[in-house]
């Protein structure tokens, strides 16, 4: 219920005033998340979805897209769109690191198709992996170290995102005049997931799902469980 309340003033404040705005989207139940709320609040969205031409994450984002009746905008990328990318990549983000790199190509494109729609504004799914412990070593952790220890790593990743991820994508969405706003990383939001239990986010070192609390909340406000 808390969760609830902070999340959906977390997203409302992000759109208050517009009349659409954008969502890089996955169809993961993050962004899926993101969606779901801006839809309930009436505000028209358009989601953005770029990868490998044939990749099934592509394909599963169009199903959920489908499901939940948002309107999907998808780029297919071949080997030669890809190479024709990252030279601009490289200088918009400032790194030619290969990791940086690589997890910049479907944000990149996502964020210019939604340019060339028109868009000003984009919410991300950035943030619950690290709050409510989505991350496959957190399990681990626990088991080497205990629930103590995952805590802290997850606090420490949390304040870690802006310089491993939300500065590369600042940079991009800047790139293309466009902002980018992280509902999960609204200061209430982040209070309240630590002040929920570690053992409430994840069962232990055989949870292959993990953050529970996100998606126990998901499930309660009608999103299917599978």
């Amino acid at each position: 219920a808390e969760y609830d309340k902070v999340l959906k003033e977390a997203v409302r404040k992000r759109i208050d005033g517009r009349k659409r705005v954008g969502i890089i989207f996955s169809g993961g139940i993050d962004s899926l998340l993101v969606a779901y709320l801006v839809q309930k609040m009436g505000v028209p969205l358009t989601c953005y979805t770029a990868g490998r031409q044939g990749g099934s994450d592509m394909q599963w984002a169009q199903e959920i897209a489908d499901l939940f009746g948002f309107p999907l905008k998808v780029k297919n990328l071949s080997l030669e769109d890809i190479e024709k990318l990252i030279p601009q990549i490289v200088v918009d983000i400032e790194d030619q690191s290969l990791n940086q790199v690589e997890v910049s190509v479907p944000i990149y494109a996502s964020v210019r198709m939604a340019q060339e729609e028109g868009e000003r504004v984009l919410l991300t799914g950035q943030g619950p992996d690290e709050l409510f412990g989505g991350y496959p070593w957190y399990p681990k952790i626990v088991a080497r170290e205990g629930y103590h220890s995952f805590k802290r790593y997850s606090f420490d990743d949390t304040f870690l995102l802006y310089k491993e991820c939300l500065e590369r994508e600042d940079k991009i969405a800047m790139a293309h005049s466009i902002e980018i706003r992280v509902p999960f990383l609204d200061p209430k939001v982040i209070r309240l997931a630590f002040r929920i239990a570690p053992e409430l986010k994840m069962y232990g070192e055989e949870d292959r799902l993990m953050k529970r609390i996100h998606r126990n909340y998901a499930v309660s406000q009608g999103i299917p469980e599978n």
